[in-house]
């Protein structure tokens, strides 16, 4: 499984059930496209100084790397700027992103 994880704020005049409906829908059209598999999205509790992250946080997972690859082209081909995936730029300030890749998990007696 590969997690491409985005930390985002969203723009001063943007409500924030404006932002992450915009965000969802966008996801939400990847997982029903199973470009993804699934996502999450949540809410930094943590407040600067304390944390260094912008306020919210998807979670996106792809059943692997060549399927976020194959994601992305096809998104890069349709427009970044254009449907859903450009409504949902429209209202984002900031953003950071990160891909972690799945670790197969040792049994207990490997440890």
């Amino acid at each position: 499984m590969t997690h491409y994880h985005v930390w985002f704020s969203f723009k001063e005049d943007i409500p924030e059930q404006q932002g992450l409906g915009a965000v969802a829908a966008f996801l939400s059209k990847l997982c029903k496209e199973s470009r993804a598999v699934d996502f999450h999205l949540a809410r930094n509790n943590g407040q600067p100084p304390r944390s260094k992250l912008l306020p919210y946080h998807a979670e996106i997972c792809f059943a692997d790397g060549e399927a976020l690859g194959s994601a992305m082209k096809l998104q890069t081909q349709e427009g970044v700027h254009a449907g859903l995936h450009g409504q949902m730029l429209e209202v984002i300030a900031q953003f950071h992103v990160e891909v972690f890749s799945g670790i197969a998990m040792p049994t207990i007696g490997e440890l």
